[in-house]
């Protein structure tokens, strides 16, 4: 899958998948350009492969879908431009740089504050 993503459309990889702690059965977030993620949108359709909508508005402001993928549920995040995927890829690097935080609820809060960035 990320031959087919990085060959048409820039992204990164955020989530536990990236800075941790994965699981077997954790899903794969990837954060794009909204008009690129409306573009794999299109070519999921076009390869027959079913997308739903994210419904979570605090987690996706700029909206997202979602496919599985085998046994991996992929997220797609759509970022609202250049500047916000490049916030979503500092703060995915600063949190590769400390060790992995268990609890969800304190990954999320980390990743949305400044000390993150501080310690960049």
């Amino acid at each position: 899958m990320k031959n087919v993503l990085s060959k048409f459309w820039k992204f990164i990889v955020t989530g536990t998948r990236a800075y941790g702690p994965a699981r077997d059965d954790s899903d794969l977030d990837i954060v794009m350009i909204k008009e690129d993620s409306m573009s794999l949108l299109k070519w999921l359709s076009d390869h027959k492969i079913s997308a739903y909508r994210h419904n979570e508005e605090e987690m996706y402001p700029f909206g997202g879908f979602y496919f599985n993928l085998g046994n991996i549920k992929i997220n797609i995040i759509n970022a609202y431009d250049e500047s916000d995927l490049l916030f979503w890829e500092r703060r995915t690097d600063a949190l590769k740089k400390i060790a992995p935080i268990l609890d969800r609820g304190l990954r999320i809060r980390a990743f949305h504050t400044s000390i993150l960035e501080e310690e960049s």
